[in-house]
């Protein structure tokens, strides 16, 4: 895949649409996008998205959509390397601390 020349190093008039050598590096970055952009050219690589949605990185050079969930779950780290994921969670999980917090502040 060819890349997009680096942005024109020319000073700008007041409207870059009015400025040839702008209006044909845009044109290009236009005929080069023609849809999703990838990670590789500073884009998601994803094409679309609902609301909820987060982005995280899967892998070094990929960037993954995690869907939404139902009311109630939250977002756990599944450790280093490992994907995000939504779960329940128990009083189990909580640390003592939080309780006496709620207790304090209730």
């Amino acid at each position: 895949m060819s890349r997009l020349s680096p942005i024109p190093a020319v000073p700008l008039r007041d409207n870059p649409q009015e400025d040839s050598v702008w209006k044909r590096w845009l044109q290009k970055l236009n005929d080069k996008i023609g849809g999703t952009l990838t990670v590789a050219d500073g884009g998601t690589g994803i094409s679309s998205y609902v609301v909820g949605d987060l982005i995280y990185a899967s892998a070094t050079t990929t960037l993954s959509r995690l869907a939404d969930v139902a009311t109630g779950n939250v977002l756990t780290s599944g450790g280093v390397g490992v994907a995000p994921s939504y779960g329940k969670v128990s009083p189990l999980h909580l640390h003592p601390d939080i309780f006496a917090f709620c207790a304090a502040h209730g």
